[in-house]
Order: structure tokens, then sequence, then C-alpha cells
């Protein structure tokens, strides 16, 4: 109707606007983009043996003499868009886990690992080890948040199985290994708590008399505890759901945040607790359990001693000389 006034879409542009089109729902689908998964397999078909790692130097040596191949850096992330605005006006004047927000980060941090591993997956990598996520929070966005999940693709020997993945350093990975730990994946445990300040809590800390005194403040101390609590409550699910046998590298993140607010002509200041439970997911395997090599026992002679100024002179001659030869025990 207006090719008129717009002119035609030529070839290259319909090209591009599909290939973007497939991109995008390949992301809502949990998926990676497509530039990215035809870089990856561009790679691979070509054979390329260069590499990016974030490994130290010293993790680099130890993976080559453990027989580890270190095949690149991967990555996923994911840009959320939290509807804080309406999750605050149904919080307000009320304590208690704010589930849709605890939902919205756990999901955002569990789509950016998926597509770490799908690109794990696409270089036929047996793992990834020294995962890490970051959040970051941009200005330009409101409520908008990026997760990304960092981490090294390394190849084992006979290893079978879906990639894994790990926030160890190759130096925990390979001493778990001998020890004939495997990781499964990262564990993860989220719990966002609102607190609302309420009469008593405000006349403590902001009371003319209460605030002079030094006094815990319960909501507070309580509200950081069920979140903590929830939080390890959901890691321990996580564990269950991969049949692992435990968690190693635990870390545990607290954040406060501060809400403040008009309401009847009064300023109120309520937080929000955000905790984060992060680990790696291990199962025992006892058919990669590397056998201790028996360390070889010295033996000696006892019946000789080794030669010195005074000659070789065997043991029982030199009991028989305390009585045969003179004071010091030597023979004649």
């Amino acid at each position: 109707m207006f090719k008129w006034l717009f002119g035609t879409t030529s070839p290259e542009e319909l090209a591009r606007q599909k290939r973007q089109q497939l991109s995008l729902e390949s992301l809502q689908k949990g998926g990676i983009p497509l530039d990215a998964k035809e870089r990856i397999e561009r790679e691979v078909a070509r054979g390329n043996f260069f590499f990016s790692s974030d490994l130290s130097a010293q993790e680099m040596s130890l993976a080559h003499e453990t027989g580890v191949e270190v095949i690149g850096q991967v990555m996923g992330s994911s840009f959320y868009n939290v509807s804080f605005y309406g999750l605050l006006q149904r919080q307000q004047r009320s304590t208690g886990e704010m589930l849709d927000l605890t939902k919205a980060h756990l999901d955002a941090r569990q789509l950016a690992m998926s597509r770490l591993q799908q690109e794990a997956t696409l270089l036929g990598a047996s793992g990834v080890i020294g995962v890490r996520i970051k959040s970051n929070v941009h200005s330009w966005g409101n409520r908008l948040t990026e997760f990304t999940a960092v981490g090294t693709a390394v190849r084992i020997s006979g290893y079978t199985g879906e990639p894994f993945t790990s926030a160890l350093s190759a130096q925990e990975f390979w001493q778990l290994h001998k020890a004939g730990y495997l990781p499964v994946g990262v564990a993860l445990g989220v719990c966002s708590y609102y607190m609302y300040t309420d009469p008593d809590t405000r006349s403590m800390l902001y009371g003319y008399w209460n605030s002079r005194k030094n006094v815990e403040v319960p909501l507070y101390t309580q509200g950081l505890q069920y979140a903590r609590e929830k939080a390890m409550d959901r890691l321990t699910s996580d564990i269950e759901a991969h049949k692992g046998e435990g968690v190693v590298g635990m870390e545990v993140d607290f954040s406060m945040e501060h809400i403040e607010y008009d309401s009847s002509s009064q300023t109120y200041h309520d937080l929000i607790a955000h905790v984060v439970a992060f680990g790696t997911i291990v199962q025992y395997r006892p058919d990669i359990v590397e056998p201790t090599p028996k360390k070889g026992l010295m033996m000696i002679d006892l019946s000789t001693r080794p030669k010195g100024r005074h000659g070789t002179t065997r043991m029982t001659a030199l009991g028989e000389g305390h009585t045969q030869g003179n004071r010091l025990g030597h023979t004649r």
C-alpha cells in the first residue's frame, strides 16, 4: 500500500529480518541466538585449535598435566524485566515473600545457565568449570536486570553424558575427581522477602525514647533468617532433583534493598532482603576413583655397616668387641 512512499524491501533486508525473527523464536524457547549457534558450528567444523579461557596459568598447566582438554570460554545471558511496581503495590503494608520476584530472579539465572550449557553441548564439551553468574542493573532500564553466566568448556577422556556445570576451579575439580566425585550441575536457591515496617518497628527505630537504645530489631532479624532458610530449601530441592549427594563450594549472597514511599501524608521505610544460595552439586562415582600408588619401603641390611675409616665391621663382631676388644668396641 505504501510502496510508493517507502519503496520495496530488498532481498537482503528480508533475509536479515527472517534471521532476526528466528533468533527471537529461539530465545523465547530458551535457546541461543542464531548467530552464536552458527559461529560455534563453524569453529567445530574447521577444527579451530585456538581457544579462550578464564583459567589462570597455573590452572591451565594443571589441566594439561591431568589430561583435561580446554576447549574455550562459553557464556549464557538473560535480560529480565521485572514488573516491580505492580509487585510493590500488592506487597505494601504486609510482610512476606515476594513470590513473583523470587521466581523472576530464579528463572533469569536458570535461563543464563541453560544457554551456557547449550554452547558447551555444541562444542562437544564434557562440562563447564569455573562458572560464575553475574547480575547487573542498568541505569537506562528501570528494573531491567542482566544475568550472565560465564565458564570454561572442557573435554574429559571417557566422559559420557550431558555436559555438567560446575563453579569449581580447575584445581578443585581435579581434586574431587581423584577422590571419585563428579559435578552434576550448579544448584540455585533464591528468595526475595519484603519487610513492612509496622508501627512497633517504626517506634523502635524512629521514636524519641526507643531510638536511643541499643536493641535488636526482630522484624529485620526474622525476615533475613526466613529468606535464607527459603533459599536453602530451594537449593536442597535442586540437589534432590539432580540426584546429587551434596553441594560443595557453597556461597550465600545477601543484599538489602531500601523502599521508601509516602502514604496518608506519612513516609514509610521498608526493606527487601534478597538471598541467593549457589554451589556445585556432586555425585560419588566409585568407578573413576584413582588407586593411590603404594610407596616403596626402604630396606636396610642391619647385619653390616657402611665402610668407614675403621673398615667394614659386622654387627655381631661389634657386639663381641665389647667383651673381646678394646673399650671402643673395635675388633682386633
